[in-house]
Parts: structure tokens; C-alpha cells; sequence
């Protein structure tokens, strides 16, 4: 899509029951693109930088499988649910890159496991990470450092809560000193799997239970370390 249809389209909807993937830098700049909606439950992802620099686009209405870097990056989005029931979601550095800030406050989940990679909600000030249909997964993709879910941000302020119905597995630091601080973290609800400096320099961190029958048999070095 070129041009002067591509500068039109004010929505894209997506029918059938199957699988969709928007293919890695569509080039973006889709200026009158509003939503992106599926009608029949399709499972949709959405490949990197596939819909950036969409300043209009607010609603994406699909079952989403995966979200790769910069796949909503410099739009308009301020809210999105990430559902895919009873399957998997993977989340990347989908909504900003580089020195942009994203407008995104606030993303539900609802998915048997929602795992979350390096950077997966840079420059956003998201207030809850919270997974009340399955599992919340922090991990590290093949090749990468982890620098949190707020990526290299010295310190995020915005980070309230973390919670997940069937237990959150903190797979790759979250709070470390050097990077992505997360100062205000107050609350770990159901944690089912800890690394090494999982929770660490998190100082208002207060409150952490663990999952029922998780199987924990040991806390790892300096988790709560700061």
C-alpha cells in the first residue's frame, strides 16, 4: 500500500477465524488510520515497526499472538487490551523506540501467558502490569541483555503493581540498580518463579506473597537486595 491510498485508509478489519501477520516495517505513516479490527476471532501479529508514526490510531480490537518492536511506536494509542484466551502472548518493545515517548497509560491482559521481553513497555508510563486470565512471564530474548520491562529509563516512577492469576514468573531482573529502577513498585501479587536480583532496588516495594503450590524451593541471591 503507496501513497494516496495508503494516506486514506481510516480502518483496517480483518474477517475469518484464522491467522494474520502484518510483516516487519510496513513503513508506517499511515496518517488517517484510526482502528484496526477483527470481526471473527482471528489470531493477529503484528510484525516490528508495522504500524508506527500512526498518530491517529487509538483501537486495535483483535486476539493478538505477538507484538514485535516498534509495532505501535509514535502513535496515538493511550489504552489496549492484549488478548489471546487460553493462548500465548509475547510482547516486544512495541510502543516506543529510541528517544520517543509513548502515550500508552494503560494495557489489560487477558491470556494463559502473557510474556513480556527487553523493553517491552519502554517510555510508557504504565501504572499496573496485571494478568488476572493466566501467567505474566519477564524474559530475556535470545542474544539480549534485559533492562526491565521500562528498558534503560534510570529510574521509572509509574510502576504500581504486578500481578498474575496463575503466578508471575520473574525469569530476568527487573529492578536493577543500574538500570530501570522501579521506584515505586509497592505490590508483587503470586510470584511463581524468581532469578537473581529479580526484585532488587525496588525500595518501596512492600508487599509480595508467592503463589500457592509454586514449588519454590529457594530465593535466589540479592532478589530483594535495596
Amino acid at each position: 500500500l503507496q501513497g494516496n491510498l495508503k494516506d486514506s485508509i481510516e480502518q483496517i478489519v480483518i474477517v475469518g477465524d484464522g491467522e494474520l501477520e502484518f510483516g516487519n516495517s510496513l513503513g508506517g505513516k499511515f496518517k488517517a488510520l484510526k482502528s484496526i479490527v477483527a470481526t471473527d476471532g482471528a489470531i493477529v501479529r503484528f510484525g516490528g515497526g508495522s504500524f508506527e508514526k500512526c498518530p491517529l490510531l487509538k483501537e486495535v480490537s483483535c486476539y493478538i499472538e505477538e507484538v514485535r518492536g516498534g509495532a505501535f511506536a509514535d502513535s496515538g494509542m493511550t489504552e489496549i487490551t492484549i488478548a489471546n484466551p487460553g493462548g500465548t502472548v509475547s510482547i516486544g518493545r512495541a510502543f516506543a523506540f529510541g528517544s520517543t515517548e509513548a502515550n500508552l497509560t494503560n494495557v489489560k491482559f487477558d491470556a494463559a501467558n502473557v510474556i513480556l521481553y527487553d523493553d517491552c513497555f519502554y517510555n510508557t508510563p504504565i501504572t499496573e502490569l496485571v494478568n488476572p486470565s493466566g501467567e505474566l512471564t519477564f524474559a530475556v530474548s535470545d542474544g539480549q541483555s534485559y533492562y526491565g520491562p521500562f528498558g534503560t529509563i534510570d529510574i521509572n516512577e509509574t510502576l504500581r503493581k504486578i500481578s498474575a492469576k496463575d503466578g508471575v514468573n520473574i525469569n530476568a531482573a527487573l529492578g536493577q540498580r543500574t538500570w530501570g529502577q522501579l521506584k515505586n513498585l509497592e505490590t508483587v501479587e503470586n510470584i511463581k518463579a524468581l532469578c537473581e536480583n529479580a526484585l532488587s532496588y525496588c525500595p518501596n516495594l512492600k508487599n509480595v506473597t508467592f503463589m500457592q503450590g509454586a514449588n519454590i524451593t529457594e530465593i535466589p541471591a540479592s532478589s530483594f537486595n535495596g
